[in-house]
């Protein structure tokens, strides 16, 4: 008598066998095995200005049905087109450095204006960066004597002059959000603008501290994608075939 597995044997060594059925579907009476092609070894890349020149030199990359894929205001992917496994090659994976300002956090005053001052742009309507940095630079270099925070405004009582011959100054921070320009995406694009509110900590016997927050929503994401999205498409124009860009 034989076995079941001697039987299973002999199955699994037969030809697999199909079967169209009245649901319209194509039915094996055996389970098979995909062994997929290999994939494309994707790479990377940290600027737009490295998406272009790869696509533009690689001429390996002609008949791949390439588009390019702008996935957030840091990130662009370029694809292939649907293998017949029903999956797509990455070729490129551009993902910028996030090196920023860092936003709704307490920094010190000294780290707080070394950011601002490298990580800021002015912009036609942003509020200058030169007049922020000379509301700082009174801090600096003179004792706050008083603090005054009223949820819309902060202002800074601040003891100025020598010894034996001092007055106390009021200072007001800037009020309200206002419109600035940093460093977040691609260096290449212009950088989006948008509000942030200052906001200052300090309590007597502790340096004060400094904080940007963001007031606009993170809409200014939203603003860097289609940016992106637009300096590629220039960049591409005379590319052929063309490369769709969807953003």
């Amino acid at each position: 008598m034989l076995d079941n597995s001697f039987i299973d044997r002999i199955v699994d060594l037969s030809e697999p066998r199909y079967k169209e059925m009245e649901d319209g579907l194509t039915y094996c009476n055996k389970k098979l095995n995909l062994i997929a092609p290999p994939q494309v070894e994707t790479l990377g890349i940290k600027s737009l200005a490295g998406v272009v020149d790869y696509v533009k030199t690689t001429g390996d990359l002609k008949g791949k049905g390439l588009f390019l894929v702008v996935h957030s205001e840091t990130s662009v992917y370029l694809y292939g087109s649907i293998n017949n496994v029903k999956e797509r090659d990455v070729f490129i994976r551009c993902d910028m450095d996030c090196s920023g300002f860092a936003f709704n956090v307490w920094r010190s005053l000294e780290e707080f204006i070394i950011g601002i001052q490298a990580l800021f742009i002015d912009g036609a309507n942003t509020y200058a960066k030169e007049e922020l940095l000379k509301f700082l630079g009174t801090i600096t270099t003179n004792e706050i004597q008083k603090y005054i925070d009223t949820g819309v405004s902060q202002k800074l009582h601040i003891e100025t002059g020598v010894e034996g011959n001092t007055t106390t100054a009021e200072f007001t921070a800037p009020q309200g959000p206002v419109l600035l320009k940093p460093y977040r995406t691609f260096r290449e694009i212009d950088q989006p603008e948008s509000l942030f509110q200052l906001r200052i900590r300090h309590e007597h016997s502790r340096s004060p501290q400094f904080a940007l927050y963001e007031a606009d929503g993170e809409a200014w994401k939203l603003e860097a994608i289609q940016r992106i999205k637009q300096w590629l498409i220039e960049e591409l124009k005379d590319q052929s075939p063309k490369v769709p860009v969807i953003g």
